[in-house]
């Protein structure tokens, strides 16, 4: 259907099955299928009456913004390479395949455009064979990654701020964002499974 023999459709399944947050990976898809159908999307235009023609981006600083634009871009990345590979790690401790880490970080490092050489002790670390089954290699308990992933924050937050000034569109970006700071929130407004409190911006204003 997407073009994508199935791989998108599949991972976003066994997100929710596994319980495994991958926001940046499912919104790049849901953006794909979108743009599959652009007929329906040529027919919700004009239900719309043409009020989002994605305007181009204005800047006071070209400079300033296409660097934001290219640290924002190895946020989203990052995020995307973290819920991955958090989704391959649930499915393995489910299916006891003993996967060797080590090796599909030289597989992702060898077939993608994106090369983050710097975190190659993380990846080491999580290639050993000892490690405790309690123990999770979740990569945002590695320092390093989560320093970048602070670092990208802002950036993030500047290129969402002006897609969204301009009524353009920022999917990823805007997902990676809110990725990094739910997964990190310890806030009284995140709930467990099965709780049906409203979002904290509503019980903020009074909501209940």
């Amino acid at each position: 259907m997407t073009g994508e023999a199935g791989t998108g459709v599949c991972s976003k399944m066994e997100t929710v099955r596994l319980h495994v947050v991958a926001a940046t990976p499912s919104a790049a898809d849901f953006h794909r299928i979108a743009s599959w159908y652009r007929g329906r999307r040529q027919r919700t235009h004009k239900t719309f009456s043409g009020a989002f023609d994605l305007p181009r981006l204005q800047f006071d600083d070209k400079a300033r913004f296409l660097e934001a634009l290219r640290i924002a871009v190895y946020g989203a990345y990052l995020a995307s390479y973290i819920q991955d590979f958090n989704l391959i790690e649930a499915a393995d401790r489910e299916s006891k395949w003993c996967i060797d880490y080590g090796a599909v970080w030289q597989i992702w490092r060898a077939g993608a455009s994106y090369r983050p050489t710097t975190y190659s002790r993380c990846w080491n670390r999580c290639s050993r064979a000892t490690r405790a089954v309690t123990d999770s290699i979740n990569l945002l308990f590695e320092c390093k990654l989560a320093e970048d992933l602070e670092k990208a924050q802002p950036a993030l937050k500047k290129v969402v701020l002006a897609c969204v000034e301009a009524e353009n569109i920022a999917l990823t970006f805007s997902a990676s964002l809110e990725y990094i700071k739910y997964i990190s929130s310890v806030g009284s407004y995140i709930h467990p499974l099965g709780s049906h409190r409203p979002p904290f911006l509503l019980l903020h204003l009074g909501f209940r």
